[in-house]
């Protein structure tokens, strides 16, 4: 909700800019998994035998279903960004990434629980 908070100090009507918003949450999506990937590629990471097992639609998945989950409380204001997460989450491997991160996504959902908003 920290971005959201950005969005309401600089005055952005959230949901007549659902655009810039979504694009915004995309960007942010890649630039995790490029500072994900690019961490397990030092030389600490080489040294200690680290490799990478998630791939980019993963990742998308996760941060789609992350960011979803987040908005979806304020649905009003973000009722187009929605939309189009829904869409993306539909399309990438749900069910496989489903599978996989069923305790991470349990528990992140435990997490988002305690935030007020």
């Amino acid at each position: 909700m920290k971005m959201h908070g950005y969005i309401s100090e600089w005055g952005i009507d959230s949901s007549k800019r659902g655009k810039m918003v979504y694009r915004t949450v995309k960007q942010m999506i890649a630039y995790f998994y490029a500072s994900f990937r690019n961490t397990s590629r030092t030389h600490v990471a080489k040294s200690l035998d680290a490799k990478i097992t998630v791939n980019k639609a993963e990742v998308d998945w996760l941060g789609c279903n992350a960011f979803y989950t987040v908005l979806l409380r304020k649905p009003r204001g973000y009722a187009w960004v929605l939309k189009e997460l829904r869409g993306d989450i539909g399309r990438l491997k749900g069910s496989r990434c489903r599978k996989r991160f069923r305790g991470l996504f349990a528990e992140g959902l435990g997490s988002v629980e305690q935030i007020a908003y």
